[in-house]
């Protein structure tokens, strides 16, 4: 394996472990019809519930908001204490993360920058901070400027206008490799020209075109199967696995 592939691979290891699944499920009659009821409605009132998850970016609230830093005050409530920033970052409304969590974003992206930045450059990649003595003088302007507001708030923003309309940051396809191209994003180089070079160093799809993921699968009996194409019809599933 190239230094390359191993410093892609270690820094999957080092700032993800990212995963968040949502299931629903369709309710309705075994032949299909719609149901008619009778239905129970809750009629408590809307200040009596309260948001205990949520996800848009599958790493902000996982990476880069600290399960270690204790929340601010405000109440909490049995499904969610709110005992960490982690925890109010969940409750909290999206419309406000960048005035509510983003001191806590620098400070987090900062300490990210400042240990990884040397393993970095060591393989020959340009960061987009420059180094500083300690986390909090390690300059991360550029970084921010790239990711900040991809991360904050933490949705999924999607342009129809954009030309490529279903690949993340700009949407999200089920196969794009989201956490390669934040992790690029928030840590390279791909927006500010070194000279003399008039382009920059990288790209945002950069690790995402590492060789790390297989080319194929290889199953328990040694067949070997390729790599599945993308789904590109509804209801956007692959056949399943036997």
């Amino acid at each position: 394996m190239n230094p390359k592939s191993i410093l892609a691979a270690a820094l999957m290891v080092a700032i993800a472990g990212l995963s968040a699944c949502d299931d629903d499920d369709d309710v309705g009659s075994a032949d299909g019809d719609i149901d008619t009821g009778p239905f129970a409605f809750q009629t408590a009132a809307p200040g009596q519930y309260f948001r205990v998850d949520r996800m848009g970016e599958p790493a902000t609230a996982t990476v880069l908001i600290s399960s270690a830093t204790p929340a601010p005050t405000a109440p909490g409530n049995p499904a969610n204490p709110n005992g960490t920033l982690r925890d109010a970052f969940n409750r909290a409304d999206p419309a406000g993360d960048a005035a509510d969590f983003g001191a806590g974003f620098v400070a987090r992206l900062k300490l990210i920058s400042f240990e990884l930045g040397p393993n970095l450059r060591s393989f020959g990649l340009t960061t987009c901070s420059v180094q500083g003595a300690t986390p909090d003088a390690t300059n991360i302007d550029v970084c921010l400027a790239q990711a900040a507001g991809v991360v904050l708030p933490d949705v999924i923003s999607l342009n129809p206008n954009n030309a490529l309309p279903d690949s993340w940051p700009n949407g999200r396809y089920f196969d794009d490799p989201v956490v390669d191209r934040l992790v690029a994003a928030a840590l390279l180089n791909i927006s500010v020209p070194v000279p003399p070079a008039t382009a920059p160093p990288h790209t945002i799809n950069t690790l995402a075109g590492l060789p790390l993921n297989p080319a194929a699968l290889v199953t328990a009996d040694g067949s070997v199967l390729p790599a599945p194409a993308r789904v590109t019809t509804f209801p956007f599933l692959r056949a399943k696995n036997l």
